[in-house]
């Protein structure tokens, strides 16, 4: 099986990478190649449908550039519910 993207790469199989660990080996993100198609198909069709007004995309709080610090307080409370958004 091979990722879609600019540089395409067979994906590991699940023994392959078992054995890797066994030989002390570690593997990183090649893994995650198989799922990039199936995410940038969601991420597609959620933009898709949030330009044609069927999703709404929730804005709990918009923060300056200079509240960062701000920003990151409310962050941390847990209280935003929806996005928040930083401008510049």
């Amino acid at each position: 099986m091979t990722a879609s993207s600019s540089i395409s790469r067979p994906c590991p199989s699940k023994a392959a990478i078992q054995l890797a660990h066994r030989a002390g080996a570690t593997v990183f993100a090649t893994v995650l190649q198989a799922e990039y198609p199936r995410a940038h198909a969601l991420v597609a069709d959620c933009l898709t449908r949030v330009a044609s007004g069927e999703l709404r995309v929730k804005i709990a709080e918009v923060f300056a550039l200079s509240q960062a610090a701000q920003m990151h307080t409310y962050l941390e409370g847990r209280h935003a519910f929806g996005r928040v958004v930083m401008t510049m």
